[in-house]
């Protein structure tokens, strides 16, 4: 036991950066524990600094609480969902045990649990997301503006949910971020039409990072709106593509399928097919190359798409004219197809350009799949070395490969 103890008061900074690298392990930390009094109060520090509650483990924790109270300070990242005012009664039994939450994710499609009574002294709160059905949060929009009133420290706020939003949100939405100094915010784009309103009216100075999930068929006209209108001090963009969807061609092959139907009803000779209109997308092109153009703060640009709209990231690379970004970081998804291929051999000129990115210290290039043979995650990266040689060779390029467990073989 000495010994041990010993070996913790020796290396303490490198005992707690081995269990900071363990927090998302439990089943090691849960082990740690029952090794020794010393390992149990280090441990139990990181086992309990995340903690998620949902209708099945509420009242666990909150038995926990009750008879180990001293459990809830530790606890630093809380996420909760909350679906009843039963859930409610239940939380607020423990959040008195709490104190030192710095991160609180709130999930709930209830605006009667946005009271700011549920969550006073829960902690210093720095980062807050909401996520549900956001327009009857905004809609209730003073509670939620009271709430911030709790926390003048927080930071980093994140807004997604469900729901198409009209103007008469726009001021609620502007009275929430008239409580806030924030330098992080994350959206969903159907929260766009709201923001850019709110962003000209107000400017949010200090707003660092700007994050939007392109979710399902978003609104690029809203999209462009805030890309317009965002503040200069803006650093880091980051545009999330992973789950979007785009009809233009089912639009126009059910397009097709009409004119032929008509044709044949008519007994005519079919007309002139409709073309295929220009991609939703391009209407964002423009205010992309103005907000990197003229935004000399802006360094970080972050874009995560499908195989299916890789034309996409290279449209908007290519409409990047000039700017002060230094650090491009792409994560693909990745299919074993030519087309792909051919994708990220075009995105290489473009990214190695110097009249584009005359800052850039870093290219960052993360390739994700599934179903892949570790030969062809070993093929894919020499291509990729030959396809950005030039980058590699100035020491700027860094590639990462990621593909599900169990799927390789």
């Amino acid at each position: 036991m000495a010994d041990r103890n010993a070996v913790l008061h020796a290396h303490p900074e490198l005992i707690h950066r081995i269990l900071n690298l363990l927090s998302y392990h439990h089943p090691t930390l849960k082990s740690l524990s029952l090794t020794c009094k010393a390992w149990l109060s280090l441990s139990r520090v990181y086992l309990f600094r995340s903690i998620s509650l949902h209708a099945r483990n509420l009242e666990r924790f909150e038995c926990l609480l009750r008879d180990a109270p001293h459990l809830g300070r530790c606890v630093e990242y809380l996420s909760v969902w909350l679906q009843s005012e039963d859930d409610a009664v239940i939380f607020r039994s423990i959040y008195v045990h709490l104190g030192y939450v710095d991160t609180f994710c709130l999930h709930s499609h209830i605006t009667a649990l946005l009271r700011p009574a549920l969550y006073v002294g829960i902690g210093p709160l720095r980062t807050l997301y909401l996520s549900g059905d956001l327009k009857e949060i905004l809609q209730n929009s003073t509670a939620l503006a009271d709430t911030l009133k709790l926390f003048p420290l927080i930071q980093n706020m994140s807004l997604r949910g469900s729901g198409i939003y009209r103007r008469p949100c726009v001021e609620a939405l502007r009275n929430v971020l008239s409580q806030a100094h924030l330098q992080d915010l994350s959206i969903s784009w159907n929260v766009c039409i709201l923001l850019a309103p709110c962003f000209l009216a107000r400017p949010q100075v200090g707003l660092e990072k700007l994050s939007i999930g392109l979710d399902g068929i978003p609104d690029w006209r809203d999209v462009a709106k805030v890309l317009s209108a965002s503040p200069k001090s803006l650093t880091n963009l980051d545009l999330d593509m992973t789950r979007m969807r785009e009809p233009e061609m089912p639009r126009y092959i059910s397009s097709v399928t009409r004119a032929i139907k008509a044709a044949i009803r008519s007994l005519v000779s079919i007309p002139s097919l409709p073309s295929p209109t220009r991609p939703r997308y391009s209407v964002v092109l423009p205010a992309m190359e103005i907000l990197c153009r003229s935004s000399p703060s802006l360094t970080h640009l972050r874009l995560r798409v499908q195989p299916r709209h890789y034309n996409l990231i290279i449209d908007l690379v290519s409409c990047i004219t000039s700017s002060c970004i230094q650090e491009l970081h792409f994560i693909l998804w990745y299919n074993s197809d030519i087309q792909s291929v051919a994708v990220l051999k075009t995105l290489a000129p473009l990214m190695d350009d110097p009249e584009r990115f005359p800052a850039l210290r870093r290219a960052q290039i993360h390739i994700m799949g599934k179903g892949k043979t570790l030969d062809e995650w070993i093929r894919l990266e020499s291509i990729m070395k030959e396809y950005f040689s030039t980058l590699n060779d100035r020491g700027v390029l860094h590639l990462a490969f990621t593909y599900l467990e169990g799927t390789v073989r």
